[in-house]
C-alpha cells in the first residue's frame, strides 16, 4: 500500500502533492517537518494491484503552530 498527501495552503489555496510514503504516520512526520506553511493535509491510498487513488482522511489547519 501507498500513502499519497497534498496539502493546500491555508490562506492562498496553494496545492502540492507529497511525496509517497509506507504510512500515515510517515507522511505526517513529513509534512510536519518540510512544509514551512500552515495547511489542510487530504491523504490517499493505493492498495498494492490497484491504480485508483482511494480518500482516506482530511485534516484541517495540519502544521498550524506545530513544529
Amino acid at each position: 500500500m501507498e500513502i499519497h498527501g497534498m496539502t493546500i495552503d491555508k490562506f492562498s489555496g496553494k496545492t502540492y502533492w507529497q511525496k509517497r510514503h509506507s504510512s500515515i504516520e510517515a507522511l505526517k512526520t513529513h509534512v510536519k517537518r518540510y512544509s514551512q506553511r500552515a495547511c489542510h493535509l487530504a491523504i490517499y491510498k493505493i492498495e498494492t494491484g490497484n491504480s485508483e487513488l482511494e480518500f482516506v482522511e482530511h485534516i484541517s489547519n495540519f502544521n498550524l503552530g506545530e513544529k
